[in-house]
């Protein structure tokens, strides 16, 4: 067998354990048996609709809403769900595809593009496959999909760098980057910070074809796209953008999304900080970070709401990991690489011994990331049983809930509903025409507890959480449950008093056994029935932060 084939069987052998291994180590510490996260279950009902013929609805025979930003996963799994798959295994399948050919295309280009040794190859890819994904992929989230994109973007990008007057590198990085956008809008931006960094590197004149191309593909086919969906939903943005970006600056949102790349992208960005310390390369040193720098500081324009597994960020590990090769051997080869061979490898193995201790911090934080099961799915299911009686919900839980029971939703939070969401939230008249059989808001407060105390209408939650609280009392609904382990942290069920099926709901929903909160199997505590306040062991009453879950 030839030399240069055993070297490449060796080197794919252990390319393949570096990304096998992580997914392995995976398997075993996530839950793969529990159903959808809430944000994954709203695409899944967009997914399930579209597949249907119902359109881009959250429910059958609703508005035109694209509440899923994820319009290309949506697509994608709305195909799967045509040729005869399940919802579920479909997303886990999109999911788990996208999360190993990102990682097999990062693998091959940091080891034959730029020519990283095979121990730092392999290191940089377990480090990557360390990171969240897998927990993403178990929480049904399809966050791989648009990784797929921006690894394909950033590979782009470092091609155009290379030969930027090759035709077919500069169409490639426009139809990456049209990829990226479909997956997620704020992939329009990651395409624009793209743009700037070949441009502020190669001066206009030089990236002018480039930038001819690239903005071809997006005007003709992303503006094709673009003008298409303003006409069909009646609004340019995604519908959840008007309600989590506010017009406001979100301050919260850019800490945690600095914090969160640190963490990601730590080894990269300590190693593409190489170029600064060498005469002569410290200007592509800039270049190379710029849209890193950028992709983190853009979620100030969006709230942090729903970023589980630091889901925002995690595609930004694969453009760390993308550009930090060129950054090194860009660094190392100004001073003199070539000539240094032997302390290359010295480097190299030095490299992959702290590596070791980088994935073992990033293991260590990834498995933080589990979840519990969820008493709303449950509820669903058994909500479900009644879906042929046209009964109707208004809800804040805009996932499992609807996606589960199936009936006609109104997203009080205003994802789902470009009314809510374009009006300034929910009203008393709006819900007096929806006219719901069952009303669910997660609250702040309990029968235990003062309930207005606590509550501000500058708020925005906290405004809407009393509205859908007078409605339901001023019609006389049945405080069905008030599921909570702290009565400070609390999911509401309201129900209509006056139809068929009313009060046997009310004690379906009574003897469920409800799990709340994410880091306890103890059933939560119906505050409804019994309206005691939750004691530690000291007797104090414990808030919902005490108890790690999340504020609003």
């Amino acid at each position: 067998m030839p030399p240069s084939r055993n070297r490449f069987l060796i080197d794919a052998a252990i390319l393949v354990a570096a990304i096998a291994v992580p997914i392995a180590m995976a398997l075993r510490a996530a839950d793969f048996s529990l159903k959808p996260l809430e944000d994954a279950a709203m695409l899944m009902q967009y997914a399930d609709n579209v597949a249907a013929g119902y359109g881009f609805v959250w429910y059958e025979g609703g508005p035109r809403v694209d509440g899923a930003t994820d319009f290309l996963s949506v697509m994608l799994l709305a195909g799967l769900r045509w040729i005869g798959m399940g919802i579920e295994p479909a997303t886990r399948f999109l999911a788990w595809f996208c999360h190993v050919a990102s990682l097999a295309v990062l693998a091959g280009y940091l080891r034959y593009r730029q020519g990283l040794p095979l121990a730092v190859t392999a290191a940089a890819v377990a480090f990557v496959g360390l990171a969240t994904g897998p927990f993403l992929i178990a929480a049904y989230f399809v966050t791989s999909v648009y990784a797929l994109g921006v690894t394909a973007s950033a590979i782009a990008w470092q091609e155009v760098r290379r030969l930027p007057d090759s035709t077919w590198r500069c169409a490639l990085l426009g139809f990456s980057c049209l990829f990226m956008g479909l997956a997620r809008p704020e992939g329009v931006l990651v395409s624009v910070f793209l743009w700037a960094a070949v441009l502020f590197e190669l001066g206009f004149r030089r990236a002018l074809r480039a930038l001819v191309w690239s903005t071809l593909v997006m005007l003709i086919l992303g503006g094709a796209y673009f003008l298409t969906r303003w006409s069909y939903f009646g609004h340019p943005l995604p519908n959840p953008f008007y309600v989590k970006g506010g017009g406001t600056l979100h301050w919260p949102g850019l800490r945690m999304s600095v914090r969160v790349t640190a963490q990601f992208c730590y080894p990269f960005l300590v190693a593409m900080l190489v170029p600064f310390f060498v005469r002569g390369a410290r200007w592509k040193g800039a270049v190379l970070l710029m849209p890193l720098v950028a992709s983190t500081l853009m979620w100030v324009l969006m709230s942090d709401q729903m970023n589980f597994a630091r889901r925002f960020q995690y595609p930004t590990l694969f453009l760390a990991a993308v550009s930090f090769a060129p950054a090194v051997t860009t660094g190392v080869t100004l001073g003199a690489w070539n000539s240094l061979s032997a302390r290359r490898h010295l480097a190299a193995a030095a490299f992959a011994l702290i590596a070791l201790g980088a994935m073992a911090v990033q293991w260590r934080e990834s498995v933080r990331h589990v979840y519990m099961p969820d008493g709303r799915y449950p509820i669903g299911v058994m909500l479900n049983e009644y879906k042929d009686k046209d009964y109707r919900l208004v809800t804040t839980e805009a996932g499992l809930l609807p996606f589960y029971s199936r009936w006609d939703a109104v997203d009080a939070w205003g994802l789902n509903d470009p009314w809510i969401s374009q009006n300034g939230g929910v009203t008393l008249k709006y819900l007096n025409d929806f006219d719901p059989h069952v009303i669910v808001f997660h609250a702040t407060f309990s029968p235990a507890t003062r309930k207005r105390a606590r509550l501000r209408r500058e708020v925005p939650w906290h405004r809407m959480i009393l509205v859908l609280e007078q409605y339901a009392t001023a019609k006389g609904y049945v405080l069905a449950a008030a599921f909570g382990h702290s009565p400070h942290d609390t999911m509401y069920y309201y129900v209509a008093p006056d139809f068929e099926d009313s009060a046997e709901l009310v004690q379906r929903i009574r003897e469920t056994e409800y799990q709340w909160g994410a880091f306890t199997l103890e059933p939560a505590h119906n505050y409804a029935v019994e309206p005691r306040p939750a004691r530690d062991r000291q007797g104090a009453i414990p808030h919902a932060k005490d108890l790690g879950m999340p504020g609003r």
